[in-house]
């Protein structure tokens, strides 16, 4: 027999209650199907996913006097699988190198064309320019050696603006075929380049072909210590403007005695004066040979009288007491910059060199002093740098691409503004920024327009006259054993270059 259970009687409002506490077990127990569900299907294996869409439900309990309830979804989050697209990654096509040969070693110029080669490698697509530096005085052989190997550097700056030599020894490429159909270069006219750069054979040219491109002329002119100057009462706006007023001027700046320098008012030897400088200073601007191939005539009376000027200067102060000083400098420590030597002829690369060397170090400029006769005037002497290319280069192309992009008017206008020196075009050198850049510049300028170059059919046969002045200079030679013997040298060195050179 079966006992019936008897449950309690339940009033309305407990029904009432019950019914609500089944209704939320339900609810929960709903959902924790569902999630348990996801849970399995989630950890089954199967194929490889395909795009799908997840729907995620979120609840949230909230609290409603005394009585908890679960409200309906309130957010749906929809995430899908989206497909991965992967770029090829293209290796960038490979790039013809160019050598370039330069002699750049000062910080100045080296951070200037560090910064510009630089640029080029950056946006060249087809070309990337590798510097190679050699010390100025090995230039000339690494050159030559590596054009005599078949394996030449496509590019040289050379030592000197002597292309034109270079071309008629056939040691520079003609560059008539690029230079006339490049967009960025002007024509070689003396309108639209530094004149002396461009002239037949002491320039870059040859037999009017063109072997090089201007890149830095330059010149030299007085440099003035403006402290030292006001220290004994003369004024930097007044230089010295004669071979009389130096003489002048270093009576008030000497300090010492033979023996017991402190400070040496001018030295014609030191710095960037050169011997044929103060010749052409005379009214003497031509030289004999000038494109012939004949020895210059060294007995005249022009280089009699500058010879005894320098020798002068050498007995004032004593040539002992001059070597020893000189033995002193080094580098960019020089005789004006540690004050020892308070007018100097020198180049006007140098004024952004001794800024950074001594940056306070206040200096006034003035002309290359003339001579005081009637035919006295401010010459000077210009050489500077071109850009050649090897006649037998492997990459005539890309070195020509670099050198007109490297000499475009943008980048010579950096080049000026970031070095101090000079560039061949005019059209940069005659920019008004340009011309306000540097405190130098006024007077460098103006120099620029007197500035005579050396003949070079024989290399630097100027360096005759000087070395006849250090003979006696020296104490090996009176003036007149000098003077033959330098023109015994000078007639020797034509007929051997005429020998090595046929059909010159």
């Amino acid at each position: 027999m079966l006992e019936k259970t008897l449950q309690p009687k339940q009033s309305p409002k407990e029904a009432r209650q019950m019914e609500k506490r089944m209704t939320r077990r339900q609810a929960l127990g709903a959902v924790g199907g569902l999630l348990a569900s996801a849970v399995l299907v989630a950890c089954a294996p199967g194929p490889t996913p395909t795009p799908q869409v997840i729907v995620k439900e979120v609840t949230k309990v909230v609290e409603v006097e005394k009585e908890k309830v679960v409200e309906k979804p309130v957010e749906k989050v929809v995430t899908q699988v989206v497909e991965k697209v992967v770029k090829e990654t293209v290796a960038p096509p490979q790039r013809t190198k160019i050598t370039y040969l330069h002699f750049h070693s000062d910080v100045v110029r080296v951070g200037a064309q560090d910064l510009l080669v630089g640029n080029y490698n950056r946006d060249s697509l087809k070309y990337v320019v590798e510097p190679v530096f050699v010390p100025f005085g090995e230039l000339t052989q690494k050159w030559e050696a590596a054009l005599a190997s078949g394996e030449p550097f496509d590019i040289l700056l050379s030592s000197g603006m002597d292309a034109g030599r270079m071309g008629m020894e056939k040691k520079a490429l003609n560059l008539d075929a690029y230079w006339d159909a490049s967009k960025k270069l002007p024509p070689a006219t003396p309108e639209n380049w530094v004149p002396y750069t461009i002239l037949e054979l002491s320039g870059v040219v040859y037999q009017g072909k063109k072997y090089g491109v201007p890149f830095q002329p330059d010149t030299r002119f007085l440099f003035l210590d403006v402290k030292a100057f006001k220290e004994v009462g003369l004024d930097p706006e007044k230089p010295p403007v004669t071979w009389d007023d130096l003489w002048t001027y270093a009576d008030k700046l000497d300090k010492g005695k033979k023996g017991a320098w402190q400070r040496i008012g001018f030295c014609p030897v030191w710095g960037q004066s050169w011997f044929w400088m103060w010749l052409w200073s005379m009214g003497w601007c031509e030289w004999d040979q000038q494109n012939e191939f004949k020895a210059s005539v060294m007995d005249r009376p022009e280089v009699r009288e500058c010879i005894q000027w320098h020798i002068a200067w050498r007995d004032r102060y004593g040539r002992d007491d001059l070597n020893a000083l000189a033995a002193g400098f080094t580098g960019l420590v020089d005789a004006f910059i540690t004050g020892m030597n308070p007018i100097l002829v020198h180049g006007s690369w140098m004024p952004a060199r001794y800024k950074v060397v001594k940056p306070a170090f206040e200096i006034a400029y003035a002309m290359f002093p003339r001579h005081p006769g009637k035919n006295g005037r401010h010459s000077s002497w210009g050489a500077g740098h071109c850009m050649v290319i090897a006649p037998n280069s492997k990459h005539p192309d890309g070195a020509w691409d670099f050198i007109e992009w490297f000499l475009s008017a943008e980048n010579m206008k950096l080049w000026c503004t970031k070095t101090g020196t000079f560039v061949g075009r005019a059209d940069v050198m005659n920019d008004p920024d340009v011309q306000k850049a540097h405190p130098h510049y006024k007077i460098a300028f103006e120099q620029l327009k007197l500035t005579n170059p050396c003949p070079t059919p024989v290399p630097y046969p100027g360096a005759d006259y000087r070395g006849a002045m250090l003979l006696v200079w020296d104490g090996k030679a009176t003036i007149d054993e000098a003077l033959k013997q330098k023109q015994e040298e000078a007639n020797q060195a034509v007929q051997d270059w005429i020998k090595t050179h046929p059909g010159q």
